[in-house]
């Protein structure tokens, strides 16, 4: 029986909105990962992702307000994981963010798709197929190629904290997953993400600094962070949920080409020939992934 058409439309049109808001919200991670960069050098790492998730905090609680979307959830364990493996996430991106290159940053840590290729032969009990075998080990040549191909340039800390962000993202992603099969709405999962975040930044903020008041020269770093921060957050979360997921998954890729141009616009780092075939290797295997 032929498919309707205006079914067949319907489809299209949610797909285009999610490859149309996975770009947009690769295009605000990529003015956030700058700010980070800019910030971070004057900046202690712990008060920009406190007052970011302060920041992001404010925002959300009002909108949920606004909305009439209760705190009460069923899934608070759940909840609680994706905002552990949330900080973990940010805090070893902006590590990364600050000692190495943008582009860099943003390839490594797009290893997330291997990393929950890896888990679902772990811990899931999936059989390792060989397209998903040949997608990591295409992963891993890629990894190779860009630590290998100018690896002076590189901070040792940065790379660990990159691919360590892919882990981590992975995990997030997979408790998002698991969220949103379950009913939850995504402006609570972003709302319990940044209390749990909070309250983690805020004890590590207290015990190694302590509060004290930001300079004006800070501010705009860290509104901007944390505006920049949670729109691209809502843009992910909603190109997930409306969007056809392989469809959408290939496309986040696309972000780092605005990492890229940043990189050459505001720090002249060009890659070399070899570290832009490991940084494909490793885009490629991410989709190959993504798409099995």
């Amino acid at each position: 029986m032929p498919t309707p058409v205006h079914s067949s439309h319907s489809l299209l049109s949610e797909r285009m909105a999610g490859v149309l808001w996975v770009v947009f919200a690769g295009f605000m991670f990529s003015l956030n990962a700058v700010l980070v960069r800019l910030g971070g050098h004057t900046i202690a790492i712990t008060e920009l992702i406190f007052y970011r998730y302060i920041i992001g905090f404010s925002i959300l609680a009002l909108v949920m307000f606004k909305k009439g979307i209760s705190w009460k959830s069923q899934h608070k364990k759940r909840l609680f994981y994706r905002g552990t493996s949330g900080i973990l996430s940010t805090t070893s991106y902006y590590i990364a963010l600050i000692n190495i290159p943008l582009a860099v940053t943003s390839t490594l840590s797009n290893t997330t798709g291997l990393f929950l290729c890896l888990l679902g032969f772990l811990f899931l009990g999936e059989r390792p197929k060989a397209s998903r075998i040949g997608a990591l080990l295409l992963g891993l040549l890629g990894i190779r190629l860009v630590l290998k191909a100018d690896f002076q340039l590189l901070n040792t800390l940065g790379v660990i904290a990159a691919l360590l962000n892919g882990f981590f993202s992975a995990l997030s992603y997979f408790n998002i997953r698991e969220l949103h099969e379950a009913g939850e709405p995504e402006e609570r999962i972003m709302a319990y993400f940044f209390v749990i975040s909070l309250l983690y930044s805020g004890g590590w903020l207290l015990f190694t600094q302590g509060f004290h008041f930001l300079s004006l020269s800070a501010l705009p770093y860290i509104l901007g962070i944390g505006f920049t921060g949670i729109v691209a957050q809502w843009a992910i979360t909603r190109a997930y949920k409306q969007g056809d997921i392989s469809i959408t998954s290939v496309f986040s890729y696309f972000g780092t080409t605005f990492f890229v141009v940043w990189d050459w616009y505001l720090w002249a780092f060009q890659p070399s020939f070899w570290m832009l075939i490991g940084m494909l290797c490793i885009t490629v295997s991410g989709i190959w992934v993504s798409k099995r």
